[in-house]
């Protein structure tokens, strides 16, 4: 008589093995608003002994969005840090622009790292960050390579002529 075949366990929407429904329901990534509430009301160690598989660092960033995130909702002003050289006028301007444009764009038109913006963004209550379409990448890429190509072809030409 043969060994009973052991069933696999299925990979869940994030990819990790679960074994059973018990298991797939236990390890369900939190949102970062029940991170926060959980934290401020019972402290982190809580959060950490509810969560362990994510670790405390992780833990931390999720309490901190999800505050923004419920400060947002609120309807609070952002906290501002007294290092910062943007104005709030400045600020919502590329919040703005990075809404309707993308994070890339608004970050180099006004002369940032894409993390700050993504800093303000969060601060705004925005968990979605917004990218560009299929359509407008297509035709940026294949703009970009256009331009290389008559780069290319210059520099070939501008060769060819010297050497002549």
């Amino acid at each position: 008589m043969g060994r009973p075949v052991r069933p696999r366990g299925s990979l869940d929407e994030v990819g990790t093995t679960a074994c059973s429904e018990i298991d797939a329901a236990c390890y369900v990534r939190p949102s970062v608003e029940t991170v926060a509430r959980l934290w401020d009301s019972h402290g982190w160690e809580a959060c950490v002994e509810r969560w362990a598989w994510l670790g405390r660092s992780a833990i931390e960033r999720m309490a901190a969005d999800g505050r923004r995130v419920l400060r947002a909702r609120a309807g609070e002003a952002p906290t501002r840090n007294v290092r910062r050289k943007t104005t709030v006028e400045q600020e919502e301007a590329i919040c703005a622009m990075a809404m309707a444009q993308g994070v890339h764009r608004a970050s180099m038109a006004h002369g940032l790292r894409s993390t700050f913006v993504y800093r303000l963004l969060r601060e705004r209550g925005v968990t979605e960050m917004p990218r560009l379409s299929t359509e407008e990448r297509l035709r940026l890429n294949t703009a970009s390579m256009a331009a290389a190509r008559a780069a290319r072809w210059a520099n070939h030409f501008n060769s060819e002529r010297t050497a002549a």
